[in-house]
């Protein structure tokens, strides 16, 4: 019979890049997840509640009873296929629900018995998992081998960070790019999932062992997600590589990464009216800002904005950004930075350019 994996092989699974097949309902799955994990669950969400409420009412039998005569036929055949598809084209597959109990057990069996796949699942399921991510959370600030890659708005330190071989990109991990400006079209993960996420990213590479590793000077929130409190103060403590770039340089890193690739997902995803959608998005980002910019600086972006979104992209768009880009980040970016700076300035143990940073970290 297919076998079970407990907490102390997790490091393992995660080093060898498993593949979850989480069947528990898709709340739950949105609630919380782990990295490769697809979620095709044995019960939907209303089957769940009604074997939820039979299980409270009636008990276990009853609730067995009932899940059993919700997934029969073709619609326990249905799953199967897709269960058997997913173990079939992923590597290393391993099933897991909530606590690794009753629906997990019976997805391991149905496969075996009907289909002859073997696949292990989860002991303790989601629950031990997320357990064992917090845990290696708090285990972070324990490798004392930390970077913090800092520097003004548009220096490229996501990309310096994705350039790296053993970096954790938060911004990545979060969807969002980490400023008011930051939202992505596809939604940001629970809390939960991204926590899972570090975690995940944190192992895999197995950072624990390495001389050094990277991560971007970041605030405490990245959108509406918080980075975990031990990490955090961690990342305030550690020392900083502080990357300086010409104010042109970083005006056209900004327009690259904010506006045009921003502008192209805008196009991909809305085929009518992107250009009308994605303005508006640059305008309720900067009324985010505003009482921090002043009306006068205000104003000036919003005609600016208005003005570009008469354009497509050309050389006339890029210009009319540009220019609004220059005022936010002299009138509001650079002066916060600066006086957070301050704050940190003993921790500087580097400064310096992209490719001096990058001469320095190779020695």
């Amino acid at each position: 019979m297919p076998e079970t994996i407990g907490y102390s092989n997790f490091v393992s699974l995660f080093k060898n890049q498993a593949s979850f097949l989480d069947v528990r309902a898709p709340i739950e799955f949105q609630q919380g997840s782990i990295p490769r994990s697809v979620n095709l669950p044995l019960l939907n969400d209303d089957q769940r509640e009604a074997v939820g409420k039979t299980y409270r009412k009636y008990g276990k039998d009853e609730a067995i009873y009932l899940g059993q005569r919700l997934i029969s036929g073709s619609t326990k055949k249905s799953r199967l296929f897709e269960w058997a598809n997913f173990c079939e084209s992923h590597d290393n597959p391993t099933i897991f629900c909530h606590r690794g109990g009753l629906r997990s057990k019976i997805v391991q069996n149905w496969l075996y018995e009907e289909e002859g796949i073997e696949v292990p699942r989860i002991s303790g399921g989601y629950k031990a998992l997320r357990l064992f991510a917090i845990d290696a959370l708090e285990k972070i600030p324990a490798t004392p081998n930390l970077l913090i890659i800092g520097g003004k708005t548009g220096t490229a330190k996501t990309q310096i960070i994705n350039g790296l071989p053993h970096a954790i990109d938060l911004e990545g991990l979060a969807n969002h790019r980490g400023s008011a400006f930051g939202n992505r079209i596809e939604p940001q993960p629970s809390q939960a999932s991204f926590e899972n996420k570090i975690a995940y990213q944190y192992i895999l590479n197995g950072l624990a062992e390495q001389t050094k590793f990277f991560m971007e000077d970041e605030s405490r929130m990245i959108g509406s997600l918080n980075i975990p409190l031990p990490l955090y103060d961690f990342m305030r403590t550690s020392p900083i590589a502080l990357i300086k770039s010409k104010l042109e340089e970083r005006i056209e890193t900004i327009l690259n990464d904010y506006i045009i690739s921003n502008y192209k997902e805008y196009a991909s995803y809305f085929k009518e009216n992107n250009a009308n959608i994605f303005s508006r998005y640059l305008l309720s980002s900067l009324d985010k800002i505003r009482k921090r910019l002043g009306d006068q600086n205000y104003e000036a972006i919003k005609q600016k904005m208005h003005q570009a979104s008469n354009y497509e992209i050309s050389d006339t768009f890029r210009e009319i950004h540009r220019e609004w880009i220059q005022i936010l980040i002299q009138k509001y970016y650079d002066p916060m930075y600066e006086y957070q700076l301050r704050k940190k300035e003993d921790r500087i143990i580097f400064e310096g350019t992209r490719k001096e940073f990058s001469e320095w970290i190779q020695k």
